[in-house]
């Protein structure tokens, strides 16, 4: 697909501009049957500024499991270098997604999640959430807010690339 893709896939955190496609091994045996693989690149459009990284990314999915790597631009700069996983399990009467995302540039934890629910019978279901997320997710943009500028390249006249990292963790 070429144009505007929709958000929230492979680990690409919002809508963009750019090429996604899929292959799936249908026909193979072993871990190959059901083995689908993705890969997407572009810019993502959910910006107001003129700065909107760009990013390349890839995943798999088999079954109830998935996982991803993404890795994402600005100006150059690295904004975020994550990978990501992601379980889902539904059978009647008892349904559990978990998510993880661990980001390398970063080295910490982006995301955990689990939500589950279970019906115990009668009128009675059991539902649990557990969330345990950055807001916003860990990127080198993070340095520019309540910054008095928009561009992490005239940041990077005035610090090193680890107090600007350290500036965007601590937003």
């Amino acid at each position: 697909r070429v144009g505007r893709q929709s958000p929230r896939q492979g680990g690409v955190w919002g809508r963009f501009d750019g090429v996604s496609g899929e292959y799936a091994f249908l026909g193979g045996y072993g871990f190959m049957e059901g083995l689908r693989i993705k890969a997407s690149a572009g810019e993502l459009t959910d910006y107001s500024d003129d700065n909107q990284p760009n990013f390349t990314a890839a995943s798999w999915e088999r079954g109830m499991f998935s996982g991803y790597y993404v890795n994402q631009e600005l100006e150059g700069y690295l904004d975020r270098r994550a990978v990501g996983g992601e379980f889902r399990y539904f059978k009647k009467g008892v349904t559990a997604y978990t998510q993880v995302e661990y980001d390398t540039y970063f080295d910490e934890l982006n995301t955990i999640l689990f939500s589950g629910t279970l019906d115990i019978g009668g009128d009675t279901t059991l539902s649990l959430l557990a969330d345990h997320r950055r807001a916003p997710t860990l990127s080198m943009r993070n340095a520019l807010f309540s910054s008095t500028t928009s561009s992490l390249d005239l940041l990077m006249q005035s610090m090193t690339s680890e107090e600007l990292r350290a500036l965007a963790k601590a937003r």
